[in-house]
């Protein structure tokens, strides 16, 4: 009876310790941005340069993914992989590193190159880890990736299905007497929570706390006499300092018939990443697995539909 009772207790521990981890990685994320001065003063900057934003509810990567879910933008600016559970399609990196071309990546990409959905990616940072979850002791990307192939179905669509594949592993993962393969091996070692997979780590992914009430984004016109008086309040700068930055990019504006864009600011070039051909023969094998898995699965329902 004893052994029983401190069972529950480790239970829920356990489950208490996953949510204080998603807590603490909402609150850290946020807490490690921006101060509340620095953010008003950033609004202000915006509003003097003429561009468009948004306050964000909760985390900006989920804003700025719903942002271009919703069409109002056509990419993500973030170094942080994280906005890919959140759905965004296309995201550029090393944009503010000026040693570096800016790099572009898009989720039809990743589909392709790895048969990792929106859905699929939660489930390998259920695996691995992310912000919001430690992850599995034990379990690397690549591993995680052959979990997938054998367990996930090739189109994970709503909460539902990633919730089960997850539980098909963990219920696999539990028997006795299981053929020893290479998976067996590497997950020997691997324990789960009774939590697993948490569903409010999902949820954070899937239904996170955005503004909705998103009017048409448009680009104004940068105000010069208020850019002139914010640089010198702020940062001590001359008028004539300020005029050699910004007269070049209003002249520039003032050519344009269209809306400004970002790369009248930035001249970085922007680059496509080459596909990924030196992957190891694990990766290789799981991404093939899953893809064959996703061709019988649509074979099938073809011949559903025509029946």
């Amino acid at each position: 009876m004893q052994t029983k009772k401190l069972l529950e207790y480790q239970s829920t521990l356990e489950k208490d310790r996953d949510q204080l981890l998603l807590e603490r990685g909402k609150q850290t994320r946020l807490a490690s941005t921006i101060t509340e001065q620095m953010s008003r003063e950033a609004q202000e900057l915006l509003q003097l340069f003429g561009v468009p934003f948004i306050v964000a509810p909760g985390e900006a990567e989920a804003q700025c993914a719903s942002l271009e879910l919703g069409n109002h933008t056509q990419g993500v600016i973030t170094d942080d992989s994280d906005i890919w559970l959140f759905g965004a399609r296309t995201v550029y990196k090393n944009f503010f590193d000026k040693k570096s071309h800016v790099l572009r990546y898009t989720a039809p990409d990743i589909r392709y190159y790895f048969e990792l959905t929106r859905e699929k990616l939660i489930q390998l940072a259920l695996l691995v880890g992310s912000d919001y979850t430690p992850g599995l002791q034990g379990v690397g990307p690549v591993t995680a990736l052959e979990i997938l192939a054998k367990f996930s179905p090739s189109d994970s669509p709503n909460q539902n299905y990633i919730v089960e594949s997850m539980r098909r592993f963990k219920n696999w993962l539990a028997k006795k007497n299981k053929p020893d393969t290479h998976l067996t091996r590497k997950l020997r070692n691997v324990k789960l929570n009774d939590d697993f997979p948490n569903v409010s780590v999902i949820e954070a992914y899937l239904k996170p706390d955005i503004n909705t009430n998103v009017q048409k984004l448009a680009w104004g016109t940068p105000d010069l006499d208020g850019l002139r008086r914010f640089a010198a309040n702020k940062f001590g700068w001359s008028q004539n300092r300020v005029d050699q930055t910004l007269i070049p990019i209003m002249k520039k504006i003032s050519q344009r018939s269209d809306q400004p864009t970002l790369d009248m600011f930035y001249k970085n070039k922007v680059v496509i990443p080459k596909r990924p051909n030196a992957v190891s023969k694990r990766v290789r094998t799981a991404v093939d697995k899953s893809k064959s898995k996703r061709l019988k699965e649509e074979v099938s329902l073809s011949e559903s539909d025509s029946d």
